[in-house]
């Protein structure tokens, strides 16, 4: 099974083996890349459908098994107050 790491502050890095930092900086790459693009993308729905809501990533779990995959996952922090 491959390694998870959840990386929810810069702290969290550094659990990162020195010798797999190439290819966990190229995933999180794509996921500050997908991460930002799905928070614009959930803010317009919301806005098309009459919400204000502010969206953004709140952590990241690299699985260190070079497939460079990446899933994204979205739910709301609490129901919208209509």
């Amino acid at each position: 099974m491959s390694k998870r790491y959840k990386i929810e502050n810069i702290a969290d890095v550094f659990n990162i083996p020195e010798d797999r930092f190439d290819d966990f900086l190229v995933d999180f790459a794509s996921f500050y890349h997908i991460g930002g693009g799905m928070a614009d993308l959930t803010e317009a729905l919301a806005e098309a459908g009459g919400i204000k809501a502010k969206a953004a990533p709140s952590y990241f779990v690299w699985i260190d098994d070079g497939k460079h995959e990446a899933t994204v996952y979205l739910t709301p922090p609490e129901e919208p107050k209509l």
